[in-house]
């Protein structure tokens, strides 16, 4: 049933992602909401949802007039990175790695974005905005789902 209603919620963020948030620019600048909720997925230790969204990428990839698999292969790449550096090397997430993580990712997904006809000059105000917005989808998952429970086995 969990799976069900993930799944509905992934169909939703795409669609809102699709209709919804290229109204909320700024200057142009444009958050991506999927990318943003498997980034906090990822920073509150939640990675078996974050493979599962995962699928987002596979659906913006069936949507997007881009090439098949630009989606899903940034989105696999942001999510096999960040989860290497969060297990072997932020085990406390505070404000600054949250800040650092959404600005990063930001910039590899709109540095993707170069090879298509994307302005240089939205790289900076994208990070910004995806890093508020990301904060804000951060905490919000943060308080309404518990993190991963791991059991530890002592020989």
């Amino acid at each position: 049933m969990k799976k069900i209603i993930n799944f509905i919620a992934i169909i939703l963020v795409v669609m809102l992602q699709i209709t919804i948030v290229p109204r909320l620019d700024i200057y142009y600048a444009v958050f991506n909401l999927p990318l943003l909720i498997m980034l906090s997925l990822i920073l509150i230790k939640r990675y078996d949802l974050a493979v599962f969204w995962l699928l987002s990428g596979v659906l913006l990839d069936l949507i997007s007039p881009i090439k098949f698999g630009f989606y899903t292969f940034s989105y696999l790449f942001i999510y096999l990175l960040a989860t290497f550096v969060v297990t072997k090397f932020f085990h406390q997430i505070n404000l600054f790695i949250i800040i650092f993580f959404f600005v990063i990712c930001s910039f590899v997904i709109d540095f993707a974005f170069l090879f298509y006809d994307f302005q240089i000059k939205l790289l900076l105000l994208n990070a910004i905005y995806n890093t508020f917005i990301g904060y804000i989808i951060y905490y919000f998952l943060k308080y309404y789902l518990e993190p991963q429970s791991i059991i530890k086995v002592k020989i």
